[in-house]
């Protein structure tokens, strides 16, 4: 599983239910939308052509994988990073991931974790820009 994966919403479980959790959170969403929704749909980005849609999933599955290394790094000692690092490196990327577990990261738990996290801040963000724009659209209809 990769941040692509659950970024353009390939993360469901075989029978369609990610937790059977029905908790609400303050946004209004359930686990199971986060989870499940793709991205754009979640913000509300819905005018967009394909391209400009493909280009927008394709950052935010860079700024995903620039999370989950940070993590890494931040989790690692000093020497494994640099053995990590190295590793990548040599482009032995069954090793890296190997490596990392033996060291106890679980690498499909922190693409779940910053997918999750990076969602719910886009969704944020694109309400409070939404709210903003509607606020200076009606301001400007008022004047």
């Amino acid at each position: 599983m990769d941040a692509n994966n659950i970024v353009n919403n390939d993360s469901t479980s075989t029978n369609g239910s990610v937790s059977g959790n029905p908790e609400v959170y303050a946004n209004g969403l359930t686990y199971d939308e986060i989870i499940k929704k793709d991205i754009l749909e979640l913000m509300g980005v819905t005018g967009l052509t394909e391209e400009k849609k493909k280009e927008l999933r394709l950052k935010i599955e860079e700024a995903v994988n620039d999370r989950v290394t940070a993590r890494i790094f931040d989790t690692l000692s000093e020497s494994d990073a640099q053995k990590y690092d190295e590793l990548l490196g040599m482009e032995k990327f069954e090793d890296a991931a190997k490596f990392l577990s033996d060291n106890g990261i679980n690498i499909e738990k922190l693409l779940i974790q910053e997918t999750i996290l990076m969602k719910l801040e886009l969704v944020e963000d694109s309400k409070v820009l939404k709210k903003r724009v509607e606020d200076l659209i009606a301001n400007k209809k008022v004047e």
